[in-house]
């Protein structure tokens, strides 16, 4: 019960990391800062950070669950998957 409500907290502080790196940069639609606007954008890669972090971990939580034992029966594929995707999508915020 409790690692349940550990990792909902850890995905909704993920959930709005991501919000808030979107709205910083207005999706990555517009020209990137240059000179010392710049150094506004260390916000974003930092939420970015915090958001893949916070991911992960959550998924590493519902793996130790047995929560995640419908992607495969063995845990060490499991471990791989999720990571993966977990390590993609945080990458994905970069852009």
């Amino acid at each position: 019960m409790l690692l349940s409500i550990f990792v909902t907290l850890l995905a909704i502080v993920a959930m709005l990391a991501t919000l808030l790196v979107v709205a910083s940069t207005g999706g990555f639609t517009g020209r990137v800062p240059g000179g010392a606007d710049a150094m506004g954008l260390v916000i974003p890669f930092f939420a970015a950070i915090i958001s893949a972090v916070a991911m992960i971990i959550g998924a590493w939580c519902c793996i130790g669950t047995g929560g995640l034992g419908w992607v495969s029966d063995r845990s060490g594929v499991v471990v791989l998957i999720v990571t993966c995707v977990a390590f993609g999508i945080g990458l994905a915020h970069a852009g």
